[in-house]
């Protein structure tokens, strides 16, 4: 059967009996669960790109970018606003000691901290030391301050420019009285500069001065949106591969593309993955609105997704008025049925919505929101979900209690009667403070409380089994009276590591026409729904 004829015609909810899940480790045998990252991190890739713990800094090395940006907020004095072409080598390049060694725009003063340094040490001599500080580029005003603070002027002392020997001259010169040429600069400063103090230059105040200049520049460039964005989906990534370390039980990959492209280039990032594998989730690093077209955009990535049968993890944007009122004490029905959440519920009623699974941004003080270690709720969902998948190996349950997250912001705690009404709307509150008790997230579509299909976790066993029975049919040609049993034997090995099936039995096939229809009915359960669903399939 051709690859692209492959599809799931139906897929009916059968619930079986509930039990408790088995945490177990899975059988070395398990096949690894695929986790793609898609998002903006600076740099531009056509396909999906491998990254492993133990390849991080040759990842790093092999796509390094340069960030553009502009700086025009939280300057310090002396400083104007500038635009910044900055050269990303390695995840070090975000913090204030890089930034300052590699803006071109923070040279002076780094010159004039190294001359004031040799000043000090009396390797260079005042003359010298006036003669490169008079040179360096920067405002006049502050040029002004470090010659003044360290009591530097102009040597004037030779015979061209002694003030005495040219009167003494002038005196033997019979001439009229000419008007006063205007004051140079230089005469300005040194006219500020008095004669009468004869202290030493504070050169520890002026190392200071100079320091906190670059510093406070440095955190500016660290403040602007685009540095924020590219640097905290970095720090989020290497928290994602850290947690994962070196397991067998979880491959990551991940695509880097500007949002205006991303949408575009989903399709064939996900028709090109190596070994035809198929994301079991896709953390979608691209925040959305509640209105129309963003959720139309949404709606355009989930429908993707579905195509695809991968589950997507997303995010609300921070500055969303409606994330906020998630927060607070107000009635959720009440901010849930408010007119902004129309192109939401709209969203909703797509039956692609089942693949998606719609964070809430978590609250962070304002004193930590620039901080790279804040990420969004996708981030948090994700890692949550790697937690799980290492320790136990299950890719279908997220933990309900666990300790906080290393390498991520805390936040306010929010009630677990809070964080179930809000899910019955289709959508995840994410928070990470210690000893976490929540939810399992919830995937969006709008259905009733009682459908496994509202269970992120049960979304991906349907599409995980959906791709595997996909992938049986196209890689080899299946045919005659044992069609049935060889794809059977086949779906129930690769999901038996996995201790979803209460018995072999729990998985049947059957073949008429072509079409091969799968059902699955075990006693297992998760998010406590029982697993039970059924679709067919091209043959």
């Amino acid at each position: 059967m051709e690859k692209d004829k492959s599809s799931i015609h139906s897929t009916n909810v059968s619930l079986g009996v509930m039990s408790e899940v088995r945490r177990e480790t899975a059988a070395s045998k398990a096949q690894p669960a695929i986790l793609l990252i898609s998002g903006d991190f600076g740099f531009h890739s056509d396909s999906a790109l491998k990254i492993s713990a133990s390849q991080w800094n040759d990842f790093f090395g092999a796509n390094k970018f340069e960030l553009t940006c502009s700086v025009e907020h939280n300057l310090p004095e002396y400083i104007k606003p500038f635009f910044l072409e900055y050269p990303v080598e390695s995840i070090n390049d975000f913090s204030i000691d890089n930034i300052i060694e590699k803006t071109p725009h923070l040279s002076p003063i780094k010159t004039a901290l190294t001359v004031t340094e040799q000043l000090r040490l009396s390797r260079i001599d005042k003359s010298e030391a006036y003669s490169r500080l008079e040179a360096l580029q920067v405002p006049e005003s502050l040029k002004n301050k470090i010659l003044i603070s360290l009591k530097l002027s102009p040597n004037r002392d030779t015979p061209s420019s002694n003030p005495h020997q040219i009167d003494s001259i002038l005196s033997m010169i019979d001439i009229q009285e000419e008007p006063a040429a205007p004051q140079t600069r230089t005469d300005k400063f040194i006219a500020t500069v008095t004669s009468k103090d004869t202290s030493n230059p504070d050169y520890e105040s002026v190392k200071t001065f100079l320091a906190e200049i670059m510093k406070k520049t440095a955190d500016a460039i660290r403040k602007t949106v685009r540095f924020t964005e590219i640097a905290r989906s970095w720090h989020s990534l290497k928290n994602i591969v850290k947690i994962a370390g070196r397991n067998e039980i979880v491959d990551i990959y991940c695509a880097s593309s500007p949002r205006e492209e991303a949408v575009e280039l989903l399709s064939s990032v996900l028709g090109a993955m190596p070994d035809d594998l198929t994301p079991d989730l896709l953390l979608w690093n691209y925040d959305y609105t509640l209105s129309t077209a963003s959720m139309q955009e949404l709606e355009q990535v989930s429908i993707i997704a579905e195509r695809y049968k991968t589950v997507l993890c997303t995010s609300i944007c921070n500055s969303e008025e409606i994330n906020r009122a998630l927060y607070s004490t107000q009635p959720v029905r009440i901010v849930m049925e408010h007119d902004q959440m129309i192109p939401y519920n709209r969203f909703r009623n797509n039956t692609a919505s089942r693949s998606c699974i719609l964070c809430s941004a978590p609250e962070y003080s304002e004193l930590n929101a620039s901080e790279f270690n804040l990420a969004s709720g996708a981030w948090i969902i994700t890692a949550q979900w790697m937690i799980s998948l290492v320790e136990s190996g299950n890719p279908f349950q997220w933990p309900l209690r666990i300790q906080s997250i290393t390498g991520f912001g805390a936040t306010s705690k929010v009630d677990d009667s809070r964080i179930e009404e809000v899910a019955q709307y289709g959508i995840t509150i994410t928070e990470n403070c210690e000893y976490l008790h929540r939810v399992s997230p919830v995937s969006a579509i709008d259905i009733s409380e009682e459908s496994p299909y509202r269970s992120a976790g049960f979304n991906i066993l349907v599409n995980k089994t959906a791709r595997l029975a996909a992938t049986r049919v196209s890689s080899r040609e299946i045919t005659g009276e044992n069609a049935a049993s060889v794809l059977h034997d086949f779906l129930v090995t690769n999901l038996k590591p996995y201790h979803i099936l209460s018995s072999d039995t729990a998985l049947s096939v059957d073949v008429s026409n072509n079409v091969a229809t799968i059902e699955l009915n075990s006693d297992c359960t998760i998010d406590g729904f029982g697993i039970g669903f059924q679709f067919s399939i091209n043959m």
